[in-house]
């Protein structure tokens, strides 16, 4: 706006408010970076002010620039108007070089002549007279002439000028073309570079594309396609994010391409877990047939693909048992995989003990707030372990020292690698008669394992707190009467159902309905109420089947009561509810 000289050049333009970037671009036209006050000439002494002319000339502290030079425009001055004043001035100044070229060519010519007829005159002025041949000079004089006229009558020298114009103006014309190409390449360059600088500082660097797979990346990029369809030109897409062919109380663009982007994802994600699920599921039938054939005595492993590794060890197992023509490779696979499994027995034999004392503290945790006996103390439990065989346990040390100095000195020896592998035959053969001293009888292990298992050398006993007495412990039910041993087993079943189903006792049972079947019925009121007081407390539901002579102790502490009765005549048993309050029964 060259009409005034007066504010700021940033205060003279005018910005389309619904455009999403009017934030962004009122902060850079007014930075002072860009901005500029707008004077009719500039001020040399005033070197705090950015100056700008009406012709574009700026002054920047005492520095001076045109405005289109460099690479930063600035702006206001790069618009129609002045793009034709430069192209008047571009074709004033080609007109201009030229007619100083078609000047130069001309005084070239005339230097030439100036030079040949210089040369001409000195020969002449050192030439006597008698040597020159007057006539035969006018003769050739008189041959070139003809020679001249013949060849400017020759047609084919006026096509060939004819030609000679045509590629000159073609020549012009080209020269114009790759002056514009130049030109509209070094805007596009500037134009690149202005984008670059702009994503450079605003752009989102943190995603990487490369860390997605190519199925990712390709999906995301044709549901990107997807929201513009095929009828939106390329040209066009920045309009339609921008948001300007958007109507009115319609879902933005950026909105709708999210929705749909999501949907297309969901919808391939929906399509890759039902394959994945197809896919386990035939892994995992697969698997089950494999463990049906070749695993029927072994329940360590399930048909689950968490266990998919268990398998392709086995894999790798069978394949170094066939594939392999040599041996040495197997001794040396087979020790390693032998002195692991002995680390393993080790570090069990070290932790078992600790683990049973530890399920033992959590079952004492919430047997903690349970009165037991006549006086309302606290029942715990407590084991105590017999030492292994020592025999064991010397000859378990003994092996792993041998394994762990082949592991450090002898792994590439095959002739120490088959020895150590022999020398573990011995502990070997303790292990198998310990597991055969293990007995599976109707699917009920008895354990007998007494160097394996802990449980076999344990011998629990339970201890009873008072507090203003001194503690009991109770290691045998001898002497009980059948009260205090209904109420003891109360205590310790419910434990024992906790220590089986409570899975690894971080919740409750996973099955807690309990059928007791005629049960405390040698114990008085004060033991069944006790006793059965405390299941309900450890998580268990009770269903208790008792003759009538103990119904009334047992409905001081049960929520339901039901009375069974049959029907002479036809033969049929049925229950009825009992309303304690009334100790009537209602259908």
């Amino acid at each position: 706006d060259s009409s005034s000289s007066e504010g700021w050049m940033s205060s003279k333009l005018q910005y389309r408010e619904d455009s999403p970037f009017v934030g962004w671009l009122k902060t850079q036209t007014t930075s002072p970076r860009f901005d500029a006050r707008c004077v009719h000439a500039i001020d040399d002494s005033n070197r705090s002010e950015r100056q700008v002319q009406a012709d574009g000339q700026i002054k920047s502290g005492d520095r001076g620039f045109h405005g289109s030079k460099g690479l930063h425009q600035v702006i206001g001055f790069m618009n129609e108007q002045y793009l034709a004043e430069l192209k008047n001035q571009l074709d004033k100044a080609e007109q201009a070089l030229n007619d100083a070229d078609r000047r130069s060519e001309q005084m070239s010519n005339a230097i030439s002549l100036l030079q040949d007829e210089h040369e001409l005159a000195r020969i002449i002025a050192d030439m006597p007279w008698n040597k020159i041949d007057v006539d035969g000079l006018q003769e050739q004089e008189t041959r070139i002439r003809k020679q001249i006229e013949r060849i400017e009558s020759n047609p084919e020298l006026s096509q060939l000028q004819a030609e000679l114009k045509q590629l000159s103006q073609q020549a012009t014309a080209e020269n114009k073309n790759q002056y514009q190409a130049e030109n509209d390449l070094n805007n596009a360059q500037l134009a690149v570079q202005a984008e670059q600088s702009w994503l450079d500082t605003h752009g989102n660097t943190d995603f990487d594309d490369s860390t997605l797979s190519s199925m990712v990346s390709n999906l995301l990029a044709d549901a990107y396609d997807n929201c513009f369809g095929a009828s939106v030109r390329t040209q066009d897409r920045p309009k339609l994010i921008a948001g300007l062919y958007d109507h009115d109380n319609e879902t933005p663009f950026h909105t709708r391409a999210l929705r749909n982007i999501s949907r297309i994802a969901r919808t391939r994600i929906q399509e890759i877990n039902a394959r994945a699920n197809q896919l386990r599921a035939d892994t995992e039938r697969i698997m089950d047939d494999y463990l049906k054939n070749h695993s029927t005595d072994d329940n360590t492993v399930m048909a689950s693909v968490e266990d998919y590794q268990y398998f392709l060890d086995e894999l790798d197992e069978l394949n170094m048992l066939v594939t392999r023509a040599a041996t040495d490779e197997e001794y040396a696979n087979s020790v390693k995989k032998l002195y692991m499994s002995f680390q393993q027995l080790n570090r069990a034999l070290r932790t078992d003990e600790e683990n049973i004392k530890e399920q033992l503290n959590r079952i004492n945790s919430m047997l903690k707030g349970q009165q037991f006996g006549p006086r309302g103390g606290r029942l715990s439990l407590d084991v105590t372990f017999s030492p292994t065989d020592r025999q064991f346990e010397t000859s378990l040390s003994r092996i792993l020292s041998k394994l762990e100095d082949w592991t450090r000195n002898a792994t590439n020896n095959p002739t120490e690698t088959r020895k150590t592998f022999n020398n573990c035959e011995t502990f070997i053969n303790k292990l198998n008669n310990e597991l055969e001293k293990i007995h599976d009888t109707n699917s009920i292990k008895e354990y007998g394992a007494r160097n394996l298992d802990p449980r076999v050398r344990s011998s629990f006993y339970a201890i009873v707190h008072h507090t203003n007495a001194p503690d009991e412990r109770i290691s045998s039910t001898g002497g009980k009467s059948g009260g205090a041993l209904q109420e003891l087993t109360s205590f310790v079943y419910g434990a024992a159902l906790i220590y089986l189903l409570g899975g690894d006792l971080t919740a409750h049972p996973t099955y807690t309905t309990l059928f007791l079947d005629e049960a405390l019925i040698k114990a008085d009121g004060r033991y069944t109420k006790r006793a059965l007081a405390v299941l309900p407390r450890l998580g268990f539901q009770v269903i208790v089947s008792a003759p009538e002579s103990k119904t009334a102790e047992i409905l001081n502490v049960s929520n339901r009561a039901y009375v069974a009765y049959k029907d002479p005549t036809t033969g049929n048993s049925y229950l009825q509810e009992l309303d304690s309050a009334t100790n009537q029964t209602s259908s």
